[in-house]
């Protein structure tokens, strides 16, 4: 009885052990980062590297995606509504950045290296932000940074593709004052309501006062 004792005492001692090593190989989310939905991509070999594995905070998993059947090697990391995307970092399995894309409004992500493999990367990587589920009309204009609820990352020489982790940084894009977020971009408020800056809703004037459509503050509500 006690020798059975013992050998559960030590399965349980190791379960606790490996637990333990595999929790020291979680990053921490970073300053501005923003938490994928998902992510998708153009072909991957085997099950256990699929794109799921570039933004799953462990550093000892790894997604690999190739071509399949076109001439672009691409993964997809989609968002959960519409960003301003300011940086892409694709971590290593040390937790040490390689490279970092930094992105403009008015083009694609640039590469501003960041690791020891900063040049192979930004020699064969493209990273660009797309709108797929959501649209762009009506918001602020920005600088450094570029809207979109997809960060796409391809090669068009159709070479494979290895990422232990990619981080996406930036903030969740908001509507100026006098107008509110919708699924398809910023709307304005309609008349006799009003909102300011990163509104959702628009919010009604006290009975009795009105205000123009594309009000941006309570000032406007006016009696007639």
């Amino acid at each position: 009885m006690k020798e059975y004792t013992f050998c559960w005492i030590r399965e349980l001692a190791l379960i606790f052990c490996l637990v333990n090593l595999s929790g020291a190989y979680k990053r921490a989310r970073v300053s501005d980062e923003i938490v994928p939905e998902s992510a998708t991509a153009s072909f991957s070999p085997n099950f256990y590297y699929g794109p799921r594995y570039a933004i799953d905070l462990q550093m000892t998993t790894y997604s690999y995606t190739t071509r399949g059947y076109g001439s672009t090697t691409w993964l997809k990391i989609h968002l959960d509504g519409l960003y301003c995307v300011k940086q892409v970092t694709e971590y290593a399995n040390t937790g040490y950045p390689w490279t970092v894309w930094t992105c403009n409004s008015d083009s694609d992500c640039n590469c501003s290296g960041g690791g020891y493999y900063s040049t192979s990367s930004c020699n064969t990587t493209t990273v660009s932000i797309h709108t797929e589920d959501y649209k762009k009309s009506n918001l602020p204009d920005v600088r450094g940074c570029k809207y979109g609820d997809t960060v796409m990352l391809s090669k068009s020489s159709g070479a494979d593709m290895v990422f232990f982790e990619l981080v996406v940084t930036g903030n969740r894009a908001e509507c100026s004052a006098g107008n509110y977020m919708t699924g398809s971009g910023c709307r304005k408020c309609a008349a006799n309501t009003y909102s300011t800056d990163g509104a959702s809703t628009c919010t009604p004037c006290p009975s009795g006062k009105f205000s123009p459509i594309g009000s941006t503050s309570s000032s406007s509500c006016k009696n007639e």
